[in-house]
């Protein structure tokens, strides 16, 4: 991401926000670039210019990753305490 935001900056592009998902590598590539995901620091300084960049998660997104993961630990459970099933 680095080598992208220092590649485009002299061709005028501005970039101002990344969005993705919450994947662990998202998550690394932030804490690389200086982001602090917690509080709010969702930021991180441009490599060439300094101005802020900031991070958006991709709420909906992590809404699924939430709901595969409790699916796949089998702990979903409907009102009438049956077990909901992904299939």
């Amino acid at each position: 991401m680095k080598e992208v935001l220092r590649f485009l900056n002299p061709t005028g592009v501005r970039i101002v926000a990344l969005t993705f998902g919450g994947h662990p590598a998202n998550l690394g590539m932030c804490a690389y670039l200086g982001a602090k995901l917690y509080k709010d620091n969702l930021v991180f300084q441009h490599p060439v210019d300094g101005k802020n960049v900031f991070i958006i998660l991709d709420i909906c997104h992590c809404a699924k990753l939430i709901r595969n993961t409790l699916a796949k630990k089998y702990v979903l459970y409907n009102d009438m305490n049956r077990l909901i099933k992904w299939e």
